[in-house]
C-alpha cells in the first residue's frame, strides 16, 4: 500500500472519530463559562460598600461606569431632596430615600426607574451644584 493512501485512510477515520465525539458541555466550573461570567459582571464589586437604606447593594450586573459614579458620591441630598447620599465611618455609602409603603414606592418609581438612574441622577446634580 502506498503511503499516501495509508495517509488518507488514517485522514478519514481520523475525521470519522471526530464526527462521533459528543458535543463539548460548558458546565459552570469550565473557564469558558467563568469568563462568560466575567464578563457578565457577576463578580463586580463596588470599591466601597453600598447600601440602601441599609441594605447591601449588590454589583452584579451594574455597569463599570455605574460603579466608578458610586464611588465618587458625595454626601447631600439630591433628586428634589427626597434621596440622601452618606458615607459612615467605615466607607460605606449609604443611599436612603423612603419607601417603606406603597406609595413611597410609586413615588420613587417616577424619580429614578433603576440603580443605574438613580446614581446618573445623583452624579448629574452633583455636577450642577458643583459638590
Amino acid at each position: 500500500m502506498p503511503q499516501d493512501v495509508t495517509g488518507d485512510r488514517i485522514a478519514a477515520v481520523l475525521e470519522r472519530l471526530a464526527d462521533n465525539q459528543p458535543p463539548q458541555e460548558i458546565g459552570y466550573a469550565h473557564p469558558k463559562y467563568q469568563q462568560h461570567l466575567k464578563d457578565a459582571g457577576y463578580f463586580a464589586e463596588f470599591p466601597k460598600p453600598v447600601y440602601q437604606n441599609g441594605y447591601e447593594a449588590p454589583a452584579q450586573g451594574v455597569s463599570a461606569e455605574t460603579i466608578r459614579k458610586t464611588a465618587a458620591l458625595k454626601d447631600g441630598t439630591y433628586i428634589s431632596g427626597r434621596v440622601t447620599v452618606a458615607h459612615d465611618q467605615k466607607g460605606g455609602i449609604h443611599l436612603l430615600y423612603k419607601n417603606s409603603t406603597p406609595d413611597d414606592r410609586m413615588r420613587n418609581k417616577d424619580l429614578f426607574s433603576s440603580f443605574d438612574d438613580l446614581i446618573n441622577k445623583i452624579t448629574a446634580e452633583m455636577q450642577a451644584t458643583g459638590a
